[in-house]
């Protein structure tokens, strides 16, 4: 590691350190998370996919740190979320300022979760929040190798209308658009924090309808649309360079009643190639459902099958083959114990097939809230 890398990343420690301490005498409201787990694979199809990551010799991984800081002041709020990551390094995940003229419309700037589908807006980096231990492979974050832009930098308009019959939820944002770079020599999406290279914005839109002669239910579509393409660094890296318009299209149902909570979500992620003489139109597919059925307060048994193709359309899709995406199906079955009502246990058993190879997995993690 370079030493002004080691400098670059102390100082974003004292950060950290110093947004922990001016969030309290200010009066936010300050939350914090954190995990361990445990990951043990069966068989060295694994190693061969992941390498040491892959778990062939039982690994120990501890979690992000992850601080959450809210205030909120008549009208206005303010909401940060920071994390300390492996080896130090510290991300500054989301800041939002906002400002709420009533239910029905409610303006954000700075940086959130992009408002697509259900997972990625809901459940933020503190893990206890989620159902299962691990995201859906393909709505992990983007810096974990996400393949979807979970982050947005931009402005976002939101709000909440009901009436007897029915709630809608919907909202609307423009942002950067994402960029396709490298960081310590992986080739991953970025949010562009900073700038936008890419012609024109990233827009989305999303609503959910909740009929009120369904109670717990909960429907909802979403749509993203951006210019995506990639940097010198890819170039430098002997990579093809990526330049699409790729258009992302999603359906999400939610159902809650009583002990039973069934989730699941489809997207359609169509990547349309503009590069001189390119390889046309590429449309992928992503699913997941999960279902899981509360015994008492703290049994919480789930079950959970996810799958990603990006193998649909003419030749091969540009944005996918320069992140190193391959088909991936896993089937989850797992349990959570709850200690506390901010504390938790889960066990899970994993059947996973990544492009040619496939194994068997076996993970605990314990996950806090504080």
């Amino acid at each position: 590691m370079s030493v002004m890398k080691r400098i670059s990343e102390y100082l974003l420690l004292t950060a950290a350190v110093f947004f922990l301490s001016v969030s309290q005498s200010a009066g936010f409201e300050l939350n914090g998370f954190a995990d361990v787990s445990f990951t043990k694979c069966a068989q060295e199809d694994c190693t061969t996919v992941l390498g040491d990551r892959g778990g062939r010799n039982g690994n120990i991984t501890l979690g992000d740190l992850d601080f959450f800081a809210v205030n909120q002041f008549d009208q206005l709020d303010v909401l940060m979320e920071m994390t300390v990551e492996e080896g130090h390094a510290v991300d500054l995940e989301r800041l939002t300022l906002g400002y709420t003229f009533s239910d029905a419309l409610r303006l954000r700037v700075g940086r959130f979760h992009t408002p697509l589908g259900f997972w990625n807006p809901t459940y933020h980096h503190g893990v206890q929040m989620q159902p299962t231990i691990r995201r859906p492979q393909f709505l992990m974050f983007e810096d974990e190798g996400g393949i979807l832009p979970a982050h947005t930098v931009g402005i976002y308009l939101s709000g909440r209308v009901k009436n007897k019959t029915m709630g809608i939820a919907y909202g609307a944002m423009v942002g950067n658009g994402p960029e396709i770079t490298v960081k310590d020599g992986t080739v991953l999406l970025s949010p562009n924090n900073t700038s936008d290279n890419s012609i024109g914005k990233s827009v989305a839109g999303h609503f959910t309808v909740s009929p009120a002669a369904i109670p717990g239910l909960n429907v909802g579509g979403s749509g993203h649309f951006s210019r995506i393409q990639s940097d010198q660094a890819v170039k430098d890296l002997g990579r093809p360079p990526v330049d699409v318009d790729q258009t992302i299209l999603a359906a999400a149902l939610v159902y809650t009643r009583e002990s039973l909570g069934l989730t699941g979500e489809y997207f359609s992620i169509q990547d349309k190639d503009q590069l001189s003489g390119g390889s046309g139109t590429h449309t992928s597919h992503a699913y997941y459902g999960l279902l899981s059925y509360t015994l008492t307060d703290r049994w919480v048994p789930y079950l959970m099958y996810e799958t990603m193709s990006v193998k649909n359309g003419a030749g091969q899709d540009p944005y996918f083959f320069v992140l190193g995406v391959s088909d991936v199906t896993k089937s989850i079955g797992g349990i959570r114990y709850n200690l506390t009502p901010k504390s938790s246990v889960r066990g899970e058993a994993r059947r996973i097939k990544w492009g040619d190879f496939d194994w068997d997995e076996y993970a605990v993690q314990w996950a806090i809230g504080f």
